[in-house]
């Protein structure tokens, strides 16, 4: 040691803030210093978070180096202070505004912070940041209905909004412009005059309503509408347009009321439940319409009814506007209802030429321009078959329809009042029901080769008709020909039974054309003008009611020897060249009565086996009657004996007759 000048000692300092690390180095000792006091040296170690240091720190230790080892002991700290790390724990909290001018959805607050209190919650004090984000519109929540569009604030967020979980109402007119709307899941309502854009949507979950629309109305991606699709007009307001040239399924109804007088255009339409049209739209464009699940209905102003890929409809297609001219259906093959055409006074053709089966009926009525009516693949018919007051007609294609059903409201086959020349349903086997044929007045023929069975068949009121076929019918029905001036030939030939014939005002010469008819429960021959007599029903043996009146031509009854009872009323009237009724000689009985009355060329009633009628015997007015002999083995008359007005009967037979009746 040498007094009195500098000591060197080494002292190890602890790292400060700035310092290179803890290092050894030589520091010179003033010569006044006291070499005996311990050196001060400091030392600095990492402080974890904790009650001095919130957030952790460095702890700075400092004191006397007692053992001169240079380095700060536990044991010789003797002071303490602390660097502390300040908070680095960011905390993020979302705050819901609600809507406003800027953010008409509302929007959220992204508020940021460091947490200075270290409670987990930022709270107001701590905010450092604040960030807005305006809500996006995925969804506008309920209806929006038009008390809304008086609100600018919900205007603006319908307007940003994609999906409206509610109905869509805008009937008071201005501007319906959502660009970014894609679905609606409730229904559409749109009136007034609106320019509308909806270029973004595309699905409609309930119905579109449309009314007293004179704007143009464009639903560019619109695909689908899984209710009605209404167009109607509150006060005969014309639409412009409506423009869908997406849209490929209506679930509901797709309906035109009478104030529609527009342009429509739906090119890619598959499907609808129902179409009804009774508007006058100048076009409607529905080119790939392919399936109607239910009805379609045209009436009232339609003139053009084209659906060219129309294929099926499942219910009832009526077609009554009186405005119409034009049907185009080329490719329908099913109808599950009625097919009804009616009222159309200027339809000059209707042509159905792949229709092969109608579930309903079909009744074509008072359609008088109507020329042709071509129905040439049609095989089917479940209902009745029906045309009347069509007076043009004269072109009817019917010539593979097999079947007819039955209809109590528009009847079975009835062919009424048309200009038919012509009758041929070559290919029909079965009517359910009655046929009618009536009033057409340039009918000539009837031709119904193939029909084997029809209950009730009746021709009347032609009077150019000349031929009758039913070469194969073998019904037990009935048969009514009556108003038939022309006719000359009947070709019955397969008819066995009938439960009556009757034949009235007809110019018939024979009835072979029943040859094979052997049973008739009423026969009905009235003013047949060149019947002579009745050979042609050589076969028959069972009748129950037969009246023969006004016949001009008829001679005598022959022909009807076959017949033995007749188990009801027999009526032989007002047949001025009758001169006998021996064809009944060997009837036995009457059922129901015998009236042999105003027959002036009749000498005698030569009915020789009878033997009992229960019921009234009248013979009156029979001018030439000179003798009761033929009745000698009548022995009962239940019922009244009239015998009266026979200008030449002798009265002694009257009397011999009452007297032997007990009468």
């Amino acid at each position: 040691m040498q007094l009195g000048g500098w000591l060197k000692v080494v002292i190890t300092v602890g790292c400060v803030a700035g310092c290179w690390g803890n290092e050894k180095r030589d520091e010179e000792v003033p010569p006044t210093m006291d070499p005996t006091k311990p050196a001060q040296v400091t030392r600095r170690d990492m402080e974890p978070a904790g009650a001095h240091c919130a957030y952790g720190g460095v702890a700075v230790h400092s004191g006397g180096d007692r053992d001169a080892d240079g380095v700060l002991d536990d044991g010789e700290i003797e002071a303490t202070t602390y660097e502390c790390s300040p908070a680095t724990t960011t905390l993020v909290r979302q705050d819901t505004l609600g809507r406003s001018a800027t953010c008409p959805g509302g929007s959220t607050a992204m508020q940021t912070g460091l947490d200075d209190n270290n409670d987990g919650i930022l709270e107001d004090a701590e905010i450092d940041k604040t960030d807005t984000q305006c809500n996006s519109l995925e969804h506008w929540t309920g209806d929006f209905t038009e008390t809304d569009w008086a609100d600018s604030v919900k205007v603006t967020a319908l307007r940003g909004a994609r999906i409206v979980d509610g109905s869509l109402a805008s009937t008071y007119g201005g501007d319906l412009k959502l660009p970014l709307l894609e679905v609606v899941h409730g229904s559409v309502t749109i009136g007034g005059s609106i320019a509308t854009s909806l270029p973004a949507l595309r699905e409609i979950d309930g119905g579109v309503f449309i009314y007293s629309q004179s704007g143009q109305l464009s639903f560019a991606v619109l695909e689908r509408v899984g209710g009605d699709f209404s167009v109607s007009s509150l006060n005969s307001v014309s639409y412009a347009s409506i423009d869908a040239p997406s849209l490929r399924e209506i679930g509901g109804g797709l309906t035109f009321d009478y104030g529609a007088s527009g342009e429509v255009s739906m090119p890619k339409l598959a499907t609808v439940a129902s179409l009804s049209d009774a508007g006058a739209l100048r076009e409607l464009h529905l080119d790939a319409l392919a399936v109607i699940t239910h009805e379609l209905d045209v009436s009232d102003n339609v003139v053009t009814l084209s659906l060219p890929a129309l294929t099926s409809v499942g219910g009832d297609i009526s077609l009554t506007g009186q405005s119409l001219q034009g049907v185009d259906l080329s490719v329908l093959q099913t109808v599950g209802g009625d097919l009804n055409v009616s009222g159309a006074l200027d339809l000059s053709t209707l042509s159905m030429p792949a229709l092969l089966t109608v579930g309903g009926g079909i009744s074509i009525n008072a359609v008088f321009a109507l020329a042709t009516l071509d129905l040439h693949n049609l095989e089917v018919v479940s209902g009745g078959f029906r045309v009347a007051e069509a007076s043009m007609l004269s072109v009817m294609q019917t010539s593979k329809l097999r079947t007819i059903g039955s209809d109590e409201v528009r009847g079975n086959l009835s062919v009424l009042a048309t200009g038919l020349e012509q009758l041929d349903l070559g290919a029909l086997t079965a009517i359910t029901g009655a046929a009618l044929i009536s009033t057409n007045m340039e009918l000539r023929a009837v031709q119904l080769p193939a029909l084997l069975s029809a209950p009730r068949i009746s021709i009347q009121v032609s009077p150019s008709l000349e031929v009758v076929a039913l070469p194969v019918w073998a019904s037990t029905g009935s048969l009514a020909l009556g108003e038939l001036p022309a006719l000359r030939t009947l070709d019955a030939g397969s008819v066995v039974q009938l439960g009556s014939l009757v034949l009235r005002q007809l110019p018939l010469p024979d009835l072979s054309g029943l040859a094979a008819l052997t049973s008739v429960s009423m026969l009905t021959v009235d003013r047949v003008d060149q019947l002579k007599d009745f050979r042609g029903l050589s076969s028959l043996h069972q009748l129950s009611i037969l009246a023969v009146s006004g016949d001009p031509a008829l001679s005598s009854l022959a022909g009807l020897e076959a017949v033995t009872t007749i188990s009801g009323h027999v009526a032989i009237s007002g047949n001025p060249v009758l001169t006998s009724v021996a064809g009944l000689r060997n009837v036995t009985s009457f059922g129901a009565g015998l009236d042999i009355s105003g027959n002036p060329m009749l000498p005698g009633i030569d009915v020789t086996d009878l033997t009992t009628i229960t019921g009234d015997l009248t013979i009156t007015s029979n001018a030439a009657l000179t003798s009761l002999a033929g009745l000698a083995a009548l022995t009962s008359v239940t019922g009244a004996l009239v015998v009266t007005g026979n200008d030449v009967l002798p009265a002694s037979q009257v009397e011999a007759l009452r007297l032997r009746l007990g009468k």
